[in-house]
This record gives C-alpha cells, sequence and structure tokens, in this order.
C-alpha cells in the first residue's frame, strides 16, 4: 500500500480544544485511542461513565456507543486518533490468516474500551510519542507521513504493554456486551461472504430478534448497517492497496451481490461514488 494513501483511513486531532459539533452519543466502525490533556470532562463507552484527570488514555472498539460529558465553563483538551483496523493488519507481518485482527489490536477487541490512569513517566512518554506524530504529519510530505504511520504503530504497541494487565485478567463484560461483540467477532471474519440475521441466529444461537434489539442498543445502529460498513471500509481498502482493481470486482469482493447496490451504499456511507472514491485515490 503506498504510504500516502494510509492517511485516508485515519483520523488524527491532535490538542484539540474546540468542542466537537454533536456531543450525543455515537459509534464508528474504527478503533479510537484517546488522550486528555487538561481540563474538566466526564466520557460515557456504554454503561461505563469514566471520570476523566489529565493524562487519562481511553481506547474503545468504536462500535461501543461512547461521548463526553464535558463542562461548558473547563477547558477540553484532547488528542483523538481514529483509524481503520485493517490498515494495521497490512502493517503487520506475519499475520495468520485465522487471526481476524492483529495481535496489537487485541485490546481493542477484547477489552472493547478501557482507561489508563498515566503515572508521571508514562504520561511524559506518551505527550512525546504524540507531539512526534503530529510534528511528522505537519511536514505533508512522503517522509512525514510514513514517519508519521511508524509513530502510530509504536503508539499501539505502548498501549498494548499499558493495557496487557488488563487482558490478562480478562475484563468481565455484561451478557449484553458479549452478544454484541460476538456479532461484531462473526462480521470482521466473515463480512465478504453472505450474511442475514437468519445465518447469524444460527451461528451463534441467538433469537435474532433479541441479537438485534441488543445490537441496536450498545451499537446505535443496525446489524445490517454495521456490515454495509465494515464491507465499504474493506472496499476503500482495496482501492487504495490494489490501484488496479475495478469497482465490480471490489464490489463482489467485498460481499456484495449486486453492483447497483454497492455503489448506493458506498454513496450513503462516504458520500461519493465508489468510482468516484478510486479515481481521486488513485490520483494521489
Amino acid at each position: 500500500m503506498d504510504v500516502s494513501n494510509r492517511q485516508d483511513l485515519i483520523d488524527w486531532q491532535y490538542r484539540k480544544s474546540a468542542p466537537d459539533a454533536d456531543d450525543a452519543s455515537h459509534s464508528h466502525s474504527n478503533c479510537e485511542l484517546f488522550y486528555f490533556h487538561s481540563g474538566k470532562s466526564d466520557y460515557w463507552v456504554g454503561n461505563h461513565r469514566y471520570e476523566l484527570q489529565p493524562g487519562d488514555l481511553l481506547m474503545m472498539q468504536g462500535m461501543t456507543l461512547h461521548r463526553p460529558d464535558r463542562s461548558a465553563l473547563a477547558p477540553y483538551v484532547r488528542t483523538v486518533l481514529h483509524f481503520e483496523p485493517r490498515i494495521i493488519q497490512s502493517m503487520v507481518e506475519g499475520q495468520a490468516e485465522e487471526v481476524p485482527w492483529p495481535e496489537v489490536l487485541r485490546p481493542f477487541y477484547e477489552l472493547q474500551h478501557c482507561r489508563v490512569r498515566l503515572n508521571r513517566v508514562q504520561r511524559s512518554e506518551t505527550e512525546r510519542m504524540l507531539a512526534a506524530m503530529q510534528r511528522h504529519g505537519a511536514r505533508g510530505d512522503f517522509v512525514g507521513r510514513s514517519r508519521f504511520q511508524l509513530g502510530m504503530m509504536d503508539l499501539l504497541y505502548w498501549v498494548y504493554d499499558l493495557c496487557s494487565p488488563f487482558i490478562v485478567s480478562e475484563k468481565q463484560c455484561s451478557e449484553p456486551e458479549r452478544h454484541v461483540q460476538s456479532v461484531i467477532s462473526y462480521i470482521e471474519r466473515f463480512y465478504m461472504e453472505e450474511i442475514s440475521l437468519d445465518l447469524l441466529q444460527d451461528k451463534l444461537h441467538l433469537n435474532k430478534f433479541y441479537m438485534s434489539k441488543l445490537f441496536k442498543e450498545q451499537t446505535g445502529i443496525t446489524i445490517m448497517k454495521y456490515l454495509y460498513n465494515r464491507r465499504v471500509n474493506q472496499a476503500k481498502v482495496l482501492f487504495l492497496e490494489q490501484r488496479q482493481i475495478s469497482v465490480t470486482e471490489t464490489c463482489y469482493s467485498v460481499g456484495f451481490k449486486h453492483a447497483s447496490h454497492f455503489t448506493k451504499v458506498f454513496k450513503q456511507v462516504s458520500g461519493m461514488t465508489p468510482e468516484h472514491y478510486r479515481k481521486h485515490s488513485h490520483g494521489r
């Protein structure tokens, strides 16, 4: 993959202080890292409320509903990194095909969300890494983008190390969270194949109506919308990685059966047709 194109699948906001346009609960298919620099705010992830202090690091698998609960009278300075999980897989060598995500992403998928309260040394190291990523990314050239992505991988391994005690202790999730995670894990492995609510019901041994209700409550979107978003995200990866792949080939390879449906969904998710996205990504 051309390193300059990976940036399309990464959203980086360094030391952001402006309020978000919408502080309502939301979810997304990307993984998220949130570092709190200063201010006063709580943060809800699912049914968990985290009281933030400067130096807190939040990580989450974005499908869990989350939102800030900040004081309008206090500063709210944070750095946020969203990234499409599959770009990490393309950057990690020796990944076994049967494993749905790289080892470094285990904290996001096994813990779903976690808050680490950093000590003085850990905080200094984290802020150094974030500042270096910002400095490299601001260059805007090949070297800067490449070093930004190397810095991002270093940050993810750092987070993995910080979260390893929580992974070992196998954080207990609620039953609804476990059911939703089982749906997400199945889709992650088989999104390119035909998937229906009836099939999920048979494979996961969950009533499809109960499963659909839990999923919507936990994530804010339906199972089928999550599936379509996952397929569209993978289509973007293919357009960026395989410059010769056609829209039709991409459509079938990510699990859509009809090109017209693929185009409609892609435009709904991305705001542009797959043809336009492919042409734009190849013109870089």
